[in-house]
């Protein structure tokens, strides 16, 4: 379980008003709120390490769910003596100092937020994963197949649990830690398998697989119809529901889980509860956060968000009442989020998205609430991992 530093004091935190009052920008410090919610210091705990020989599991000097590096913040929760030069409030690509975010092995900090990409366009089983502000250092050893950047970072132990195929998800290791230019013939044989008992493996028997902050993965075996969700041992943890948009779709601290539907499910008692102050509207992601609050949300201000990216955070207790937490800021001039306006969101409350600045340049933009959005990555800069990539993880 993730342990964190005594929350900031200057902020009270309530998680039993509804739907409270939006408060004007600026008139409260939201990064602080954002850390008093999931009770964390805003001190990052950094991915990294030495390289390891082709085939061989690397250390990292991320050292558990426990550690923390010190270091000086930057703002938005984003610390531990890296700076973010962004120029002209986002306007212009980042200028970034990298340090110890560099990644090196194949072990990753759940707070952070890596891109899945590629280092050849257009070839197959050359994927590879890079911190956000370093792109130049990547890890790889991926099949056809893989899909690595639509796993996640186990908090417990940082590795990857990655889809390996439609039958099967695996654990990363390293077949080339940092990336030289050279791709192993046979990258996941040193992965192993993630147990899924339950599910018939098959080339047509798809399984999905969820990670949870503070306890085992949960999956499902993928059908006709919602079946049941099962621990590693093969014990049900969640019968399912007949209807899609109650299946599980993230997981949270102390056996809850939110749904496709975004309900909230309290596994330990396989309730589904109707959250209450939901607003209706575009939702476009999800982190877990500790209890007594349940999930922190990405939400539009409409079902069909435009690509001007008018999106708040809101949190969803463990009861299922919702809170208003903030507004994310405006975008750059002339930039736009991707239509779908998928959000992931790191430990820290910042908010990661694709995006499109005129005419045409693919940015990745990072955006903290009571602070900036700001594009940390374009197109026109040329790195290792070729980009954009095609998607962003972190831990859940």
């Amino acid at each position: 379980m993730l342990q964190c530093a005594k929350a900031p004091t200057d902020v009270e935190v309530s998680s039993t008003q509804p739907l409270s009052p939006r408060p004007s920008r600026g008139s409260l410090s939201v990064l602080a709120f954002i850390a008093a919610l999931a009770g964390c210091s805003r001190e990052v705990l950094i991915a990294g390490g030495s390289g390891g020989a082709s085939g061989q599991s690397t250390q990292s000097t991320y050292a558990g769910p426990s550690s923390t590096t010190s270091g000086s913040s930057s703002g938005g929760g984003f610390s531990s003596g890296t700076e973010v030069s962004t120029g002209m409030g986002g306007a212009s690509s980042s200028s970034v100092s990298t340090g110890a975010l560099t990644l090196t092995g194949d072990v990753f900090d759940p707070n952070e937020v890596y891109v899945a990409g590629q280092v050849y366009m257009g070839n197959c089983g050359v994927d590879a994963l890079a911190h956000w502000a370093d792109l130049d250092h990547a890890v790889v050893g991926f099949e056809c197949y893989s899909t690595p950047g639509a796993g996640q970072v186990q908090p417990s132990d940082g590795r990857l649990l990655y889809i390996a195929d439609a039958a099967s998800y695996r654990e990363f290791r390293c077949d080339g830690c940092p990336y030289q230019g050279t791709l192993p013939p046979n990258p996941i044989a040193n992965d192993p398998l993630v147990p899924t008992p339950g599910c018939v493996a098959g080339p047509f028997n798809a399984m999905h697989l969820l990670v949870a902050p503070d306890g085992p993965p949960l999956h499902t075996c993928l059908g006709a119809t919602p079946g049941p969700w099962f621990d590693p041992n093969g014990n049900i943890a969640f019968q399912g529901d007949p209807d899609p948009q109650d299946a599980p779709m993230h997981l949270g601290y102390g056996g809850v889980a939110i749904s496709e539907g975004f309900k909230l499910i309290d596994l330990t008692t396989s309730t589904v509860i109707t959250p209450t102050g939901f607003p209706l509207t575009g939702r476009f992601g999800v982190r877990a956060l500790p209890p007594p609050d349940a999930f922190l949300l990405v939400l539009g201000h409409d079902m069909t968000m435009g690509i001007d990216g008018s999106q708040d955070l809101w949190k969803m207790d463990r009861n299922g009442v919702m809170t208003f937490v903030a507004s994310l800021p405006p975008l750059p001039f002339y930039t736009h989020v991707d239509p779908d306006g998928t959000a992931v969101i790191d430990g820290h409350g910042a908010v990661f998205q694709f995006g499109t600045r005129d005419p045409g340049e693919r940015v990745l933009l990072r955006r903290t609430a009571g602070g900036t959005s700001d594009i940390v990555v374009s197109v026109k800069d040329k790195h290792t991992i070729m980009f954009p990539g095609v998607y962003l993880l972190t831990g859940p």
